[in-house]
Order: C-alpha cells, then sequence, then structure tokens
C-alpha cells in the first residue's frame, strides 16, 4: 500500500508519518509513506505512480488540499482522500471530492485514536478490493475477494473455499497455503480442518468447542486451536467490530 501525507507543517508531517508506521505495524501490512510539505511536490508524484491513499492537509499556501483533491480526481478515482486540519468547519465543504475520512487535528492522543480508526476502516475497505486468483482444473481460474469467504474447509490436499453465496470452489492447495494469503486480521484457523472468517461469526461456544456462523452453519473448534481463536477474534472485534 503506497500512502502520502501532505502538510506544510513538520510538526504534523512526522506525528502523522509515525502514527501511521505504528498502526500498518500493528496489522502486519506493508506500506511505503511518502511525505510532502507542498500539494504540487505531492500531485507531480502521484502523476508518476498513483498512492493508494493521501493524508491532506486543507489549510496550505499556494494550492490547498481541495485544490489537490480535485486534480488527485482527475488523475485517479481509486486514490483514498483523507483530510487532516485543524479547521473544522471545513467538513461539510470536503464532501464535494468523496473524502474517505475526516481527521481534526488535535492532541497527539486524539490523533493518534483517530487515525487507529481510520486505518482499521482502510484495512477493511482494501481487503474488500482484493482480489484472489484460485487455480481450477485445466489451466482455468477464479477470482473472488477475502471477504466473499465464509470459512475454507480442508481434506487431504485440497482446500474448499465456501463463499457468501453458498457457493464452494475446491482448489489443490493445503489449508496452510491458503492461509498464508489471507489476513489474520480477519481469518483464523480453529481445527485441522476449518478456517473462518470472523466477519462471519455468529456466536461462540467455547465451553462446548463450537461457533455458529450467521447462517447457522456449525463448526467445531479444536482444543489446540481454542485460544488461538479467543485471541484473534477479540482482536477483530476491538479493531474492526
Amino acid at each position: 500500500m503506497r500512502i502520502a501525507v501532505c502538510d506544510d507543517e513538520q510538526t504534523f508531517l512526522n506525528l502523522i508519518s509515525s502514527i501511521l508506521i505504528k498502526e500498518f505495524k500493528n496489522h502486519n501490512i506493508d506500506c511505503e509513506i511518502v511525505t510532502f510539505n507542498t500539494c504540487k511536490e505531492f500531485l507531480s508524484s502521484h502523476c508518476t505512480n498513483n498512492f493508494d491513499v493521501v493524508f491532506l492537509d486543507i489549510v496550505m499556501p499556494e494550492m490547498n488540499g481541495f485544490e489537490a483533491a480535485k486534480e488527485i480526481r482527475k488523475i485517479s478515482e481509486k486514490t483514498y482522500v483523507i483530510f487532516v486540519t485543524t479547521e473544522n468547519s471545513l467538513v461539510y465543504d470536503s464532501f464535494e471530492f468523496q473524502p474517505f475520512y475526516f481527521v481534526p487535528k488535535g492532541t497527539k492522543k486524539f490523533i493518534e485514536e483517530r487515525l487507529s480508526l481510520v486505518v482499521s476502516r482502510l484495512i477493511i475497505r482494501f481487503l474488500a478490493d482484493k482480489q484472489l486468483s484460485l487455480p481450477l482444473p485445466y489451466g482455468k481460474n477464479i477470482l473472488i475477494t477475502p471477504t466473499q469467504i465464509k470459512y475454507l474447509r480442508s481434506s487431504a490436499n485440497y482446500t474448499e473455499y465456501i463463499l457468501n453465496d453458498n457457493t464452494a470452489v475446491r482448489v489443490r492447495q493445503k489449508l496452510d497455503d491458503a492461509m498464508e494469503q489471507l489476513s489474520p486480521d480477519f481469518f483464523v484457523r480453529i481445527h485441522k480442518s476449518y478456517a473462518v472468517n470472523m466477519k462471519y461469526i455468529k456466536t461462540i461456544d467455547y465451553s462446548s468447542y463450537g461457533l455458529l456462523l450467521d447462517d447457522d452453519t456449525f463448526l467445531n473448534i479444536s482444543r489446540k486451536y481454542k485460544n488461538d481463536l479467543e485471541e484473534a477474534y477479540c482482536g477483530y472485534l476491538r479493531n474492526f467490530g
């Protein structure tokens, strides 16, 4: 994920960058963060190699954040724009540029809390957009997104991806290999034969070693993976619930 931070105040530029580095590291997400002091410098770089996300101050000399956002939309509709500013009154004016979020400047603690929320929502959005290519027989492939996957079921050297439309895609692949493609923020192993997308968990009964998905599918939890599930699901609810 390529991220730009554009602010003419070096103090805020450094603060926002350091918080973002920490937050993405906490989620085990690789990212490249590039900082800019002017909108013109940012746009010059963005034209060459588009950024996925830009944290953009609004009140800046020469070219302000709204003017920059207008140029961003001409270059790339897919770039997520997050406005960061001391001018809270500008929040309504920002809607024209379809921002992903609006972060008011404040104390370090306040900005940390807001950016933590923004990063969590960005990760959800990126995972929703990311596509997995699953190999099918006869050299064919099918593209799915992680958010379509409700759970995974393995048998021998095959893994079935059970999707949210109740269809299944069977792939010659071990469950361990399948899990390497999926974010641990959302997917957790619960059994030697099962892994689940925590988005679809309805209830968990740790005492009886079982869980229900939102369509009332029952899945067994093995003793080996019970603690992993408990820790992962607490983290999921804390960050995304």
